[in-house]
């Protein structure tokens, strides 16, 4: 059994003959290639090939389209911030504060270079592996956008204290995520995983994901095209499992080691 077919026994909850096997390894095909990773993260040709290099080495079950979201926050007009040994990251968002919002252009999918380097990356290693490797896409909720492009702490004060101009703002974003995101399915991606920070039992209560977090992330899901797993984001997300659990397209979730998996 190889391993797109595996991953489809998966998914449809039928037998396999091992467990599905994979690990994110977008650096390690930028060292395993010896490509710059300013080249890695702005070359499609150049990140399909360190994919390949990491399939060839490590045989995965699954291989993944770029890791890297703080190009979601520089399509936005952030200031990218190259680094010699890890992802790019965002050295300024874009706006400072929820107020700023209004005058924000929304890139558009088809043409914002750091979002066209992302699908034309997917479609290569869907090209070249789709028969054999599932390719996986991240990217992030409406709830979370807006943490890359004004934020952390800006979008925190906007949930906490403007729950209205909060909620517009991520409202307003499903557009721009189900393009991206359906983009993705069209192009070939298996399924897309979605980091959670604003259901993370490590940055939010229960009362926000109730009450902001989930009916948004609920209506944005329902028009997807294809299958989620939710990330963990590194903390454990069994005691925010429960509010999850019955999401529109959420085939599956990305536990921390600490948390239980009986519980779960």
């Amino acid at each position: 059994m190889h391993s797109a077919a595996r991953f489809n026994n998966l998914l449809h909850d039928q037998p396999t003959d091992r467990r599905v096997f994979t690990l994110v390894l977008s650096l390690y095909g930028a060292r395993l290639t010896a490509c710059p990773l300013d080249q890695h993260y702005t070359d499609p040709v150049a990140y399909a090939r360190g994919q390949s290099a990491v399939r060839e080495t490590f045989q995965p079950d699954v291989l993944f389209a770029p890791v890297s979201v703080a190009l979601i926050g520089a399509a936005f007009g952030g200031k990218l911030r190259y680094l010699k040994s890890n992802a790019p990251t965002i050295a300024q968002p874009a706006i400072e504060s929820a107020g700023d919002w209004q005058n924000l252009h929304i890139p558009d999918p088809e043409r914002q270079p750091h979002l066209v380097f992302v699908r034309e990356a997917l479609r290569r290693m869907v090209a070249e592996h789709r028969d054999q490797v599932p390719v996986a896409a991240l990217f992030l909720t409406p709830v979370d956008i807006p943490m890359l492009v004004m934020g952390m702490d800006a979008w925190m004060d906007a949930v906490l204290f403007d729950r209205q101009a909060a909620r517009r703002i991520a409202r307003g974003l499903i557009p721009f995520f189900l393009s991206v995101a359906n983009g993705y399915f069209d192009d070939g991606a298996a399924y897309l995983v979605l980091p959670c920070a604003f259901a993370s039992p490590s940055i939010v209560p229960r009362t926000i994901v109730e009450q902001f977090s989930r009916p948004i992330m609920a209506e944005a899901l329902a028009q997807l095209r294809g299958p989620v797993a939710l990330h963990h984001l590194d903390p454990p997300l069994l005691p925010h499992l429960d509010l999850l659990a019955g999401l529109p397209a959420v085939g599956g979730f990305s536990l921390a080691s600490a948390d239980n998996l009986s519980q779960a």
